[in-house]
């Protein structure tokens, strides 16, 4: 069995600014010129508000060039439970779009439509959710043994987002208690200057020329032979359209072309499902807008569920891309299997989920898979497409940093949000790993990608989420060092100190400052402690005061410092399955 994946991209504002591109790649070309991204030291590592880390990626020295756009999304989901069972009776999710501050200032009329349609958004989801509840209700009344959800979801891929243009794709899916739920997808595209929802003549202005383009494709990518009768041709459709539905036709532009999307019922019955059609930049430069033939030189394209994507490589001939998991048919995990033209690859890796992107940084494209399995652990997996090849063996320990999480009441129905910035831009990416050094944890710093296609990083330590600190059980003495690292000296601090861990290098190193007991939520038990930061805390490492540093030895269990097991010498010390 096999199960093709969806894939999103997804507050790069923590941790990148507005950023330009090292130049354009014009339509024509199938390969930029390569760039070179330098390695940066890090002087300062602190847990900083969005704003701070935007403004201090704004202010790096860059190439002049088409700009990205770094976009902040936020997915929430709201839910209402039965009064009696606490059965999910009906769940109703949206997304919003923002702009990190220093972005936010280049683009004002674009951050007030996305801000607006935040809004207008939210205001239609908190009615859905209160709709559903009802209908669920109606519904129970008359057949007690209903049981199913009612759902409205709508999810978002930023498919591109530059100086130029702000494409997002959205995939709405529905279930109102019938024989089968509902799917369709909308197309978001705004122009940055102005902030106003482009139309699909601001890209394409010749709507004649586009449909001569679109059945000669629809004839080769849905054949006859495969699909009978049962389609209609997208260019037979499009031509029976008034100009205001024919500009309503769903679409997206990504930085190698652009994407037609026809829903269910559209051009054929439901069994028939879905259609799309990409037309490239390099296919028909003349039928589009020039403008929008510029993009950058390094970008991101989020591969999408059931679809596959067709590339230029070297050669300049259309290959195509796809990536499906693949299941055995017992367990419920999964591999990734790649397809690449006629080469098939296979990970070797298990996976419950994964998310895939295309990535284009230095004239190559590469895969960029990744995928959650056991603990919560979180793996990347490069395909160099160009070469058709995958280095087994070789993973990363990585996820795209996504840091906001919050859970709420809000009377009928609860929200949840989760979120962070879009993965657009390859030369600044912000990846998180798993780690186990003073305890389990995570951090996070900022990459690009390197010669090989897999990140390189642009920082020396990992930044630490400030969410928990440990307590000395005695005097102990530690070496001090500065913000590059380098050591200082030795300072003995005393038991019953709070310390809270602010960076580290994943393998043996955490450095910790002091933090006030009055910042901590303080819980103790029988043989267990737990000192988490308060709510709201505004909590941050200051690299100008004292940093201590613990070296842990992993040689044994439990893991020693100092010569001593951490037990012995810390109590909230946490270690995950």
């Amino acid at each position: 069995m096999k199960k093709h994946i969806a894939l999103c991209a997804g507050l790069m504002a923590l941790g990148l600014g507005l950023t330009a591109c090292s130049g354009a790649k014009d339509s024509a070309e199938t390969a930029a010129e390569e760039t070179t991204a330098g390695t940066a030291t890090t002087e300062a590592v602190s847990e900083t508000s969005s704003e701070e880390e935007s403004s201090a990626a704004a202010n790096e020295v860059e190439p002049e060039g088409l700009a990205h756009i770094p976009v902040t999304v936020e997915e929430r989901a709201l839910t209402s439970y039965a009064s009696d069972t606490q059965a999910l009776v009906a769940e109703a999710d949206y997304f919003t779009l923002a702009l990190p501050e220093e972005a936010a200032k280049e683009y004002p009329a674009l951050a007030t439509t996305l801000d607006e349609k935040a809004k207008d958004d939210a205001a239609k989801a908190q009615d859905k959710i209160l709709e559903l509840a009802a209908e669920f209700q109606d519904i129970a009344e008359y057949s007690s043994d209903f049981d199913s959800t009612l759902t409205e979801k709508l999810k978002p891929k930023v498919m591109r987002a530059d100086a130029n243009i702000l494409s997002i794709l959205c995939e709405g899916e529905a279930y109102s208690g019938g024989a089968h739920g509902d799917y369709w997808t909308e197309g978001r595209n705004y122009d940055p200057a102005s902030g106003r929802e482009l139309k699909l003549s601001d890209v394409v202005p010749d709507r004649e020329k586009l449909t001569t383009l679109v059945r000669e494709k629809f004839s080769e990518k849905y054949t006859t032979a495969e699909f009978g009768d049962a389609l209609t041709n997208a260019a037979d459709y499009l031509a029976t359209l008034s100009d205001s539905d024919y500009e309503a036709t769903p679409w997206t532009m990504d930085s190698e072309g652009l994407t037609l999307y026809f829903p269910q019922y559209t051009l054929g019955p439901y069994a028939a499902g879905a259609q799309d059609l990409s037309i490239a930049f390099t296919e028909a430069p003349e039928l589009f807008s020039v403008k929008y033939l510029e993009t950058c030189d390094a970008y991101v394209i989020p591969l999408v569920d059931a679809r596959t994507y067709e590339l230029a490589l070297g050669d300049g001939k259309p290959v195509a891309v796809s990536v499906e998991l693949s299941s055995d048919g017992v367990s419920d995990t999964y591999t990734c299997a790649y397809s690449i033209g006629n080469t098939s690859l296979h990970s070797e890796n298990y996976c419950y989920s994964a998310e895939n992107y295309i990535v284009y940084a230095g004239g190559e494209h590469y895969i960029y898979s990744f995928s959650s399995s056991d603990n919560d652990y979180m793996s990347l997996e490069v395909v160099d497409v160009e070469k058709k090849s995958l280095e087994e063996g070789r993973s990363v320990n990585a996820s795209l940093y996504r840091p906001i999480f919050s859970w709420s009441e809000e009377g009928d129905y609860d929200m949840r949000s989760t979120g962070g910035a879009a993965f657009t831009n390859p030369d600044h990416m912000v990846l998180e790993r798993r780690m186990e050094v003073l305890g389990t944890t995570s951090g996070r710093r900022s990459y690009h990608v390197g010669a090989d296609g897999y990140p390189e990083s642009d920082d020396a330590y990992y930044t630490l989420p400030l969410s928990y600190a440990i307590r000395t059980k005695k005097e102990m003495t530690l070496d001090t060092v500065d913000a590059k690292g380098e050591k200082t000296g030795t300072e003995t601090i005393p038991a019953g100190t709070y310390l809270i861990g602010i960076r580290s290098d994943a393998d043996q190193i955490e450095d910790l400052q002091l933090i006030d007991a009055s910042e901590l939520n303080i819980e103790e038990g029988d043989g267990w402690s737990s000192f988490t930061v308060k709510d709201g805390s505004d909590v941050q490492a200051d690299l100008t005061k004292p940093i201590y540093r613990v070296t842990v030895d992993h040689s044994d269990w439990p893991n020693l410092v100092n010569g001593e097991a951490v037990d012995q010498l810390f109590d909230g010390v946490i270690y995950a399955g």
